[in-house]
């Protein structure tokens, strides 16, 4: 007894010339399962972005509209559906987007007290018309600390206030 066998390779992997014949246009290819090596290089990226960015778990998982269950199991290497995978993927590219825009603005501001400071003549003289305390503002100031919103909105006042 013979058997015969053919693997799809290429374009056969997606069907396509049976899709054509029956005249579908190919725009929904087939979607293969993310291998698991690659589930684990996505979790790495994920817990990078998470850590470089200041990402809470929380936030991921309300952008991504998954249950923390879902988080905890991929980070315990349990099985997750690749819609999750792929939502978490999604959610976290764009909150790193988020904050690398936010990271951006501040950077301007905190150039800008810098600037401010040499202006009034020192840090413990912008503190007092910010409102903040020095040793605060000094740790903004060296890049120990994030600039808080807070502070970026008094900037922009004295901005105004000194454009007047």
């Amino acid at each position: 007894m013979h058997v015969w066998a053919a693997i799809p390779i290429g374009k056969e992997a997606d069907n396509l010339e049976e899709r054509q014949a029956i005249g579908d246009d190919g725009e929904d290819a087939v979607e293969w399962e993310i291998a698991r090596a690659d589930r684990a290089r996505v979790l790495a990226e994920i817990q990078d972005a998470l850590e470089a960015h200041g990402i809470s778990d929380a936030r991921l998982v309300a952008r991504a509209r998954v249950s923390h269950h879902t988080l905890t199991d991929l980070r315990a290497g349990k099985r997750v559906t690749q819609q999750s995978l792929r939502r978490i993927a999604h959610a976290i590219e764009e909150l790193r987007h988020e904050a690398e825009a936010v990271a951006h603005v501040n950077e301007d501001w905190l150039e800008y007290a810098r600037r401010l400071r040499d202006e009034v003549g020192g840090r413990n003289k912008l503190a007092k018309l910010l409102g903040v305390s020095a040793p605060y503002l000094g740790r903004v100031l060296k890049g120990d600390k994030p600039m808080t919103a807070e502070v970026v909105a008094r900037l922009k006042a004295m901005g105004t206030e000194r454009k007047d």
